[in-house]
């Protein structure tokens, strides 16, 4: 019996193996793909999953703090502290006629139009020279400082431009959004702001940059004027020294000088004239007239790096006239990679027809980039 009860046992046993041998294996679930580079763009980029398109991300979050130690108060504040983060999305991919690129960013700050409200920074789109949207204007001409008076940062501007390299040359021609620098109830120009750039690597020490604007001025209803402006820059670097110098004139212009009047970030000139200035008098004459210049020597230790600058801005307007004088020293400290502190300090004197304002500003930035 006893034996009888093993060998039933065991026969289940077997027929149990079998049958379990017969049955689908369980398999482990897959490995996640990773992401396909594609080197031919650069570092970042990844496949979108079943397209031929190739996406960047990229961006950073950035605190900005400043201190004022002679303000006059209630009407102004000694503090302030703000934030701002953009985010890019750069997607590529190549066809027929070339590499077809669209570019997104989008930005959040304080002192925006509504602070904190998620906005489009630059959008648009390239094919070979050619580009369509709104991104950095073709004269913009920026060196990053928080106070440099470098001529003309507008967040973006509205273009249809076209560059052409030759050799280490870059010729750029381009019709943008017309820069007023007017008052909201003035007329607006009746045509784009049209421009040419250039950026030449004459050697590998010097940079140049330059360019040309022609600026329907804005009046009023029984006529216009044409204005101009020109902006140039330059940059001589012998490592670990490097000198940046920038200039700019324009006559009925404004813009090109000073800041967009109608921008959030508004410019030097417009903050010292209440946000007034105008590129003529309401029957476009009388141009008015301004021009600035700066100069900027930085000196780079390892991946810090130590800078100064100055600046001083002129405008006229009828019978009125405007100045700035800025100076100031700050350092960019490396804390890791990608991770950045920046502190600074600059004097600025504003003056409205001989009447001075000084400031005397201590400014911090603390910047993380992805």
């Amino acid at each position: 019996m006893k034996t009888s009860l093993l060998l039933s046992s065991a026969a289940l046993l077997i027929a149990g193996s079998a049958y379990a041998a017969d049955l689908p294996a369980k398999k482990a679930a897959p490995a996640a793909a990773p992401s396909a580079g594609c080197p031919a763009y650069g570092a970042g980029f990844i496949t979108i999953p079943s397209t031929d398109s190739c996406i960047q991300i990229s961006g950073y979050v950035r605190s900005d703090n400043t201190y004022t130690a002679n303000v006059v108060r209630p009407a102004k504040t000694y503090y302030g502290l703000g934030y701002k983060f953009v985010v890019n999305f750069d997607v590529r991919n190549n066809t027929e006629l070339g590499t077809v690129r669209s570019f997104i960013a989008v930005n959040a700050a304080s002192g925006a139009p509504s602070t904190g409200t998620l906005m489009t920074d630059k959008a648009y789109v390239e094919l070979g020279g050619f580009r369509a949207g709104a991104a950095l204007s073709v004269v913009d001409f920026d060196n990053g400082y928080n106070n440099s008076l470098v001529s003309y940062q507008p967040t973006n501007v509205g273009q249809l431009a076209y560059t052409a390299t030759v050799g280490s040359t870059a010729f750029t021609v381009a019709a943008e959004a017309a820069q007023d620098n007017n008052d909201a109830g003035i007329n607006k120009a009746s045509r784009p702001d049209l421009m040419v750039a250039v950026s030449s690597k004459v050697s590998d020490a010097v940079t140049v940059k330059g360019g040309l604007v022609s600026h329907e001025v804005v009046g009023s209803s029984t006529g216009t004027a044409q204005g101009f402006a020109g902006i140039g820059r330059v940059d001589v670097a012998f490592a670990p020294v490097k000198l940046i110098l920038n200039a700019a004139y324009a006559n009925g212009a404004g813009a090109y000088v000073d800041n967009n009047g109608s921008s959030s970030y508004q410019g030097p000139l417009n903050n010292t004239m209440g946000g007034i200035i105008r590129d003529s008098a309401s029957d476009s004459s009388n141009l008015s007239t301004a021009y600035d210049y700066t100069a900027a020597l930085e000196y780079a230790l390892g991946n810090h790096l130590a800078y100064a600058y100055t600046g001083y801005e002129n405008g006229t307007q009828d019978v009125n006239s405007y100045k700035r004088t800025d100076y100031g020293a700050g350092f960019k400290y490396t804390v890791a990679k990608g991770l950045y502190v920046r502190p600074e300090i600059y004097n600025r004197v504003e003056s409205k027809n001989g009447t001075d304002t000084t400031s005397n500003v201590f400014y911090l930035r603390i910047r993380r980039d992805f």
